[in-house]
């Protein structure tokens, strides 16, 4: 039988007043959902259910096994040691299926949240779940056991993404950003909202104290979030698609993979005022979710299933040639440090030396000649708080370093 949601099913017909469904090939309808752990992948499919694959080999993943929906439309998937959590468009609509089998799932518990999750965070033992017009914090401790800890109004309708950082949350929820205190699980509230028409965030990820946030007008937006009553604009960069994933969007080290239409694009961030596109990976279809496990990018492509990317080859691509061609190397020794801070590299000359904190602030300068074993600087970083740090050397010339330095 040929299956909208299942691909292709086999029946054991010897009894026909009993057909057994005795195996089946998955081929994806619409994957809305995936979520990487070791060796295995988590994909929400609109009719499939969940779907569990094997990829230790990612060139050639298979399905492991899966908990069918039939006429239930499933949209987010999460999973930790032995247990995923899945969001289903009918009550209970937060489910918690037993995994330590994963030919065999079973659901083992449920939570009645409000409305079906459009994104869900697990940090620890509480599940954080973004929705139409609410937030809510579940414990998950007991997984067979989920309980509803905290719940705060979001007043958007469309909720599309969510990520966390320290003790924040940020929601996406057309037109803009919803930033909610999460430092009372038991007692979430809304800090501010930002953005309107002009950021119509699509999708969020959060690093240190930046947000970056694809639009529905195909620009990455690089955003300060280190004060969360007042965003701070740093940079865009336009993507050359329109971004239509629903969170289609991860940040890992200095790059922010995005699913737009028909792409997955690689943005190199290191320098955090001049983003840039380094690489694109053609989809079937668009993009509604990404996810990182290094060194793959799975990407949730709607009809086309799940794809998954190498992120070594994905951005290959050099900078724009309009950017200050790169220094051949720039090192920060100690890294993390509390005191004094040597940078050392080759071919910068007379160097300006930049230190701006995470928001993009500058929070440094100075000028510094290198020495015959060409130290470009020697920084002092005493006075500063803790934090994470940027530090950019420029020669005259134009050519350039940059470093990523902890303060602790």
């Amino acid at each position: 039988m040929a299956d909208r949601g299942k691909g292709l099913s086999v029946f054991d017909i010897s009894d026909l007043t009993h057909p057994v469904r005795d195996t089946g090939v998955m081929v994806a309808d619409l994957a809305y959902d995936v979520a990487a752990g070791g060796n295995r992948a988590y994909v929400a499919d609109e009719v499939g259910g969940l779907r569990i694959l094997d990829v230790s080999d990612p060139t050639r993943p298979y399905e492991l096994g899966g908990i069918d929906s039939t006429e239930i439309v499933v949209e987010t998937a999460i999973a930790k040691d032995s247990f995923a959590y899945i969001g289903w468009d009918q009550p209970p609509f937060l489910r918690t299926v037993d995994v330590t089998d994963p030919r065999n799932p079973k659901t083992a518990g449920g939570c009645r949240i409000v409305n079906p999750p459009a994104d869900v965070v697990l940090r620890d033992s509480l599940l954080y779940v973004a929705q139409a017009f609410r937030f809510q914090v579940v414990n998950v401790a007991r997984p067979r056991e989920p309980a509803l800890v905290g719940s705060c109004t979001i007043g958007d309708m469309t909720t599309c993404g969510l990520a966390l950082w320290d003790t924040f949350a940020y929601v996406n929820a057309i037109p803009g950003l919803w930033i909610l205190s999460i430092a009372n699980p038991a007692a979430p509230r809304v800090i501010d909202t930002a953005g309107g028409r002009r950021l119509n965030a699509i999708g969020v990820a959060v690093r240190d104290t930046v947000a970056f946030i694809p639009s529905a007008y195909d620009t990455l937006w690089v955003i300060s979030v280190a004060d969360p009553a007042a965003i701070r604009y740093i940079a865009g960069v336009p993507l050359g698609a329109n971004t239509l994933g629903v969170d289609a969007v991860v940040v890992e080290d200095t790059l922010v993979y995005v699913g737009t239409a028909y792409n997955v694009t690689a943005v190199n961030v290191k320098v955090l005022q001049h983003p840039f596109v380094v690489g694109t990976c053609p989809t079937p279809t668009y993009t509604r979710r990404v996810a990182y496990q290094q060194p793959y990018v799975y990407a949730a492509c709607s009809e086309g299933g799940v794809l998954i990317l190498d992120s070594v080859h994905t951005a290959i691509s050099e900078a724009p040639s309009t950017r200050p061609p790169a220094a051949s190397c720039l090192s920060a020794t100690p890294n993390p440090t509390r005191g004094q801070l040597w940078l050392s590299g080759t071919g910068f000359g007379t160097t300006t030396v930049y230190v701006r904190d995470a928001a993009g602030r500058l929070v440094g300068m100075q000028r510094s000649t290198p020495d015959s074993g060409g130290t470009a600087a020697v920084l002092d970083l005493s006075r500063l708080a803790s934090g994470v740090y940027f530090i950019e050397a420029r020669s005259p010339t134009g050519r350039a370093g940059t470093a990523r330095i902890i303060r602790p």
